[in-house]
């Protein structure tokens, strides 16, 4: 993971897959994740920046809103509820399979 410590970026876009980023300042950026390896992002400043996911990220997305629409929901919100620990859970246990 390469670290970016104190750096500022302007009007540019940066990938976030496989980064960390601590204390850096973000001003008018595109900030692009391709469901890669999750950034770190603590102790940052984003200032009229955006998010994209784009690749394995956005079909991850489009999956997910599938799920969720045909009957998914419940499995869609547990998964995401437990998201917020240190790990992320392979699958939610209680979870209709």
């Amino acid at each position: 993971m390469t670290l970016h410590f104190g750096e500022r970026f302007d009007s540019q876009d940066v990938e976030l897959d496989g980064q960390d980023f601590d204390a850096c300042t973000f001003v008018n950026c595109t900030l692009v994740y391709r469901g890669g390896d999750p950034p770190r992002l603590p102790n940052n400043m984003f200032v009229s920046c955006q998010f994209e996911l784009r690749d394995a990220a956005l079909r991850t997305l489009a999956f997910f809103r599938e799920l969720y629409v045909c009957g998914g929901a419940d499995w869609v919100d547990m998964w995401f509820s437990l998201c917020q620990g240190p790990e992320l859970p392979s699958s939610p246990e209680g979870a209709q399979q």
